[in-house]
């Protein structure tokens, strides 16, 4: 007998009793990063009063002989300077979630412009939490060309994730006005990083039209990025737990 879909509901494991995820969140990279920033200050104001110690100690009668020479100095100034880098490097680090995730999609939807997947890396959705910004690039092979849509989070009426075990998943996004488009153009210098310069609609005008954009995935592929996604902004939450209407 298969299951039924479902939407994905951010209740299903939520404890009345626990803080709302998105605080927890915040509170953990707030608390880390402070632990770090304390400990990057002590270790520079360790270095530096031992630098400027021993500097100020080099005009002064030499203790048992000893000559204290710049060359002397330098060196040690050297073997200090490499044991910070080393502590500073083995310091707690802010946490690494507002890295974007970006992962394969399937097929895109919007009105009725389609788009299929048919080769690897042809559709790659991306999330973006430092800039609070969705993306769906699309690589036509046909043409050579790269393009990208990009929605802003505060863009978004409503969003919903339809997962089912075994089954592709859907993500369907309503946006309250047009999203902005994207043309990839190789930098003169293959060392540079690639570079987006904004584009007309490539999609027939349907994505000027229609609010609602839907997504498919491999099985299993959706669900970790749309829970992390929905923990990272109270907003998207709260719209993953509304119903979705068209």
């Amino acid at each position: 007998m298969n299951k039924r879909p479902r939407s994905y509901d951010a209740n299903d494991e939520a404890n009345p009793r626990r803080s709302p995820p998105n605080t927890q969140f915040r509170s953990t990279i707030n608390s880390t990063a402070a632990a770090a920033n304390a400990l990057n200050a002590t270790l520079t104001v360790y270095k530096e009063q031992l630098i400027s110690n021993l500097k100020q100690n080099i005009d002064k009668p030499p203790p048992i002989g000893l000559t204290l020479q710049e060359s002397t100095i330098k060196s040690i100034e050297d073997t200090v300077n490499a044991s910070y880098e080393r502590k500073r490097k083995s310091a707690p680090l802010i946490p690494n979630d507002l890295r974007a995730d970006i992962f394969p999609a399937t097929g895109l939807r919007i009105g009725e412009y389609k788009f299929l997947a048919t080769h690897k890396g042809t559709l790659m959705v991306g999330f973006y939490y430092a800039t609070k910004r969705l993306a769906w690039e699309i690589f036509d092979i046909h043409g050579g060309i790269k393009y990208k849509i990009e929605v802003p989070w505060q863009n978004i009426l409503a969003m919903r994730a339809i997962i089912e075990e075994n089954k592709h998943g859907i993500l369907q996004i309503k946006l309250a006005k047009a999203p902005t488009f994207f043309r990839h153009i190789d930098p003169p210098n293959p060392r540079s990083h690639p570079k987006w310069e904004p584009s007309n609609d490539f999609t027939g005008g349907h994505a000027l039209k229609h609010q609602v954009h839907s997504l498919g995935f491999p099985p299993g592929d959706l669900d970790k990025y749309y829970r992390k996604l929905i923990q990272h902004d109270n907003r998207l939450l709260q719209l993953s737990q509304v119903s979705f209407s068209k």
